[in-house]
């Protein structure tokens, strides 16, 4: 387990400080475009700098906004240079991503978007703000419909739109959409650099491996201390499903994962006490099977065969059948015999949450499907039901650490 985590970390720390070139060309002043290998970069640091080079062994060129006219990728993303408030009231030269091309251009920049029409060089700004008004001397937080004034001059010369542009909610696909609306209105045309990009896209996966599950328990007092004793670690089969929610559309890395999984863990703890004469041993037993469901955000790096990525995110868990057993003997060193037997049931708790993170790979195994491997850290809370003489002594922690293997559609 340490030498796999070790490896996928290394490989992720490698990966961090790689860059990701593809395909792509530059536009420079005199409007020669350059064909070669372009960084691709999402975020606002693709508005500020391109990193091209002519060929993959080349040594890389980095331009800024004032030095290019613009860069782009096949078949994908296209940035142009402008002239753009990039804040309130700051004007910078910078490369705006060009969503939709025609009559009405779009352009966004970081979270908001301008507007342009028949390229007159006028770049309407889009963005909702949070505003205060002052009624009666109270104060009420709302959010700016200014984008609505501007859509309307922008777009209200076709008649068949005014209707959506009253309540319309900003956002880059609605936005994207009603822009490509308003030029075939008049029976023009648009270009959508990223048109091969899904909006939304979902995979499918399933999943099986190991679950290395460790207890400790903590209290304040003597007669908790067999709870506290250490608990044998539970190594068991673990299986499921799983399904990654992302918008390459709107960004290639991140994404939204939720599975179900299935483990059975075991554990066991013994522990004596010796006091004269007199040994007190202690036997617990715990088995608990449980329907695990961890969501978490993913971060996908960028990889050719193998594509790193992280996880981070927090697991509900299910206990949906347990059994907690305790006993107690008193042995006699003197007498060599057990003088006293005392079992003790277990109120074990019906749920569990914790938090989790983890750091894997995927990599291609044929045309339609993606393999998988990934080790997973999980911090969950208390199993057991706290002592009722006193309320919040006995504590507990779960710790899960997983080796998982699985395939996932592309």
């Amino acid at each position: 387990m340490k030498l796999l985590s070790l490896l996928l970390l290394s490989l992720v720390s490698t990966a961090l400080y790689s860059q990701d070139f593809r395909k792509g060309f530059i536009i420079t002043p005199q409007n020669d475009t350059l064909k070669g290998y372009v960084s691709y970069r999402e975020g606002l640091r693709a508005h500020k700098v391109c990193s091209y080079k002519p060929s993959p062994n080349q040594d890389v060129v980095k331009y800024d906004p004032t030095q290019l006219k613009g860069y782009g990728f096949e078949n994908n993303a296209y940035f142009t240079s402008k002239l753009a408030e990039v804040r309130d009231s700051v004007y910078e030269q910078a490369f705006l991503e060009v969503l939709v091309k025609g009559k009405v251009t779009l352009y966004k920049y970081d979270y908001f978007y301008f507007l342009e029409k028949d390229n007159d060089g006028v770049l309407r700004k889009m963005v909702i703000k949070d505003i205060e008004r002052k009624r009666d001397g109270i104060t009420y937080m709302g959010r700016s419909t200014r984008h609505i004034g501007i859509l309307k001059v922008m777009l209200g010369d076709c008649e068949a739109l005014r209707p959506k542009l009253e309540k319309f909610q900003l956002n880059e696909r609605s936005l994207a959409r009603l822009v490509e609306s308003y030029n075939l209105c008049g029976g023009g045309t648009s270009v959508v650099y990223k048109e091969r990009k899904p909006w939304f896209k979902t995979e499918v996966g399933i999943l099986g491996g190991v679950n290395q599950s460790t207890v400790e328990m903590s209290s304040g007092y003597d007669w908790n201390a067999y709870l506290t004793s250490s608990y044998q670690k539970a190594t068991s089969p673990v299986g499921g499903i799983s399904l990654l929610f992302s918008s390459p559309r709107l960004n290639e890395r991140f994404g939204f994962l939720g599975e179900a999984q299935f483990v059975k863990s075991s554990y066991y703890s013994y522990s004596e006490i010796v006091s004269g004469s007199s040994i007190l041993r202690s036997y617990i037993s715990i088995t608990l099977t449980q329907v695990r469901v961890p969501i978490a955000i993913r971060y996908t790096f960028t990889g050719k065969k193998l594509t790193p990525f992280l996880d981070a995110g927090v697991s509900t868990i299910f206990n949906t059948s347990s059994s907690g057993s305790s006993r107690s003997e008193l042995y006699s060193q003197y007498q060599h015999t057990v003088l006293m037997s005392e079992p003790v049931s277990l109120q074990l708790r019906s749920h569990q949450t914790g938090v989790w993170g983890g750091v894997g790979m995927v990599f291609p195994i044929h045309p339609r499907l993606n393999g998988f491997v990934e080790f997973r850290y999980e911090k969950a809370n208390s199993i057991v039901e706290g002592d009722i003489r006193i309320p919040g002594d006995l504590t507990s922690s779960v710790t899960n650490l997983q080796l998982i293997l699985g395939l996932r559609t592309k």
